[in-house]
């Protein structure tokens, strides 16, 4: 299968263009970081402390959910509605192209995202870099999805119906897993709730072992979520 950069690059140019013109998506990717400013605010005031490491987890769970999958659905379920999809599935475009350029964006505001928020909480500096890169590997997962579920529905109004349950499933469930055996064991299959579990160890100081169930999990989730993805855009592909 070829790759081309060219390709990519026009992808991934139109996608600005697109994003620029779009406010709406513009103000939710913003929301996260507002979160962050309020709990913050919160943090600091008597009888509404809580760790700053529990609030970064679920600020930074909200940006992968928020702008991570349900901006990314929203995204290519809008190019289905112009007719602009259909075109690039008809073209010599491959999937992993049209992933590439088609996330590239989103993939750049949430990690951006993740970066402001852990500035604006104020946690350890030391442990910004460690954060960075094992929360992208969670980013990649979560467009991925968003990616496939924009491929799945037939326009905008049929995304929200779809992609809520799942974003709320990725919210919720590890939460209702603190309570409840039944999803705390589905939270140990979630990537985000292994990111979690190993960001804890992170700012915690223990040591992180790259071979551990955590981070299978989590890579997994990317291997898996692609995979899916370039099976369902051929399908869709082929459909046409």
């Amino acid at each position: 299968m070829d790759f081309s950069i060219k390709r990519v690059n026009a992808l991934f140019k139109k996608e600005i263009k697109d994003f620029t013109k779009n406010l709406n998506v513009f103000f939710m990717c913003l929301l996260p970081i507002l979160f962050a400013f309020i709990y913050s605010f919160l943090g600091s005031m008597p009888g509404e402390h809580m760790e700053k490491s529990q609030t970064l987890l679920l600020v930074m769970t909200m940006n992968l959910v928020i702008v991570g999958c349900s901006i990314m659905a929203i995204l290519i379920s809008e190019e289905k509605e112009k007719n602009t999809l259909r075109t690039l599935m008809l073209s010599s475009v491959s999937p992993v192209e049209f992933l590439t350029g088609k996330t590239l964006v989103m993939l750049v505001i949430t990690i951006l995202n993740n970066i402001f928020i852990y500035m604006i909480l104020g946690l350890d500096s030391r442990h910004m870099g460690m954060y960075i890169i094992l929360s992208t590997l969670v980013v990649i997962t979560m467009i991925t999805i968003g990616a496939i579920i924009g491929l799945m529905v037939q326009n905008q109004m049929a995304t929200g119906v779809m992609v809520m349950p799942i974003a709320l499933g990725f919210l919720m469930i590890p939460m209702l897993g603190e309570v409840n055996e039944v999803a705390m064991t589905i939270a140990e299959w979630l990537p985000n709730y292994n990111l979690e579990i190993i960001l804890e160890r992170v700012f915690n100081e223990d040591s992180v072992n790259i071979f551990s169930k955590n981070l299978t999990v989590i890579i997994g989730w990317i291997i898996g979520s692609i995979a899916i993805f370039v099976y369902v855009y051929k399908k869709k592909g082929l459909d046409k």
